[in-house]
């Protein structure tokens, strides 16, 4: 179903916190959707400095793909910003900002094209070189097929 998406999180400093928030989904024809509301509690602690430039997380974000031996004809980055997110899972936990990139890939192998889902990418921002910190979704918890399924 296509559906257009509203979403407004809370912010710490102006930097969104996910999952605490109000996300509504509308139809073409203006029927809702979907409806999210989430709520954490959040509490500042100490302040953090950024150190990653525009230009590292970039770096960081296309060298991810370098060690993948698939091929690539296109990666469209869809959104990216700095955000607040706790690791799927946790009940709690202190977190520091992170640098989100929400994209899709277009491979190519044997002249057949295969587009992904989207996915996302969190880079921490804490430090000059920023490391992959969290890449979601994380299938692995997800129910594989048998191989001998028709």
């Amino acid at each position: 179903m296509d559906e257009i998406l509203l979403e407004a999180n809370a912010e710490v400093d102006g930097i969104a916190v996910l999952d605490a928030g109000l996300r509504i989904g509308i139809t073409p024809a203006g029927e809702i959707s979907s409806l999210r509301v989430t709520s954490i509690d959040v509490e500042q602690l100490d302040n953090v400095t950024i150190q990653a430039s525009p230009d590292r997380l970039r770096d960081s974000f296309i060298g991810s793909f370098s060690d993948s031996e698939s091929v690539y004809e296109s990666i469209i980055v869809t959104r990216r910003r700095p955000v607040y997110i706790l690791d799927p899972g946790a009940m709690s936990g202190v977190v520091e900002p992170r640098y989100l990139v929400a994209y899709s890939t277009t491979t190519k192998a044997d002249q057949v094209l295969t587009a992904s889902r989207s996915s996302m990418l969190l880079l921490g921002m804490t430090e000059p070189r920023p490391t992959i910190e969290l890449r979601l979704p994380e299938y692995s918890w997800l129910p594989r097929a048998s191989q001998d399924a028709p």
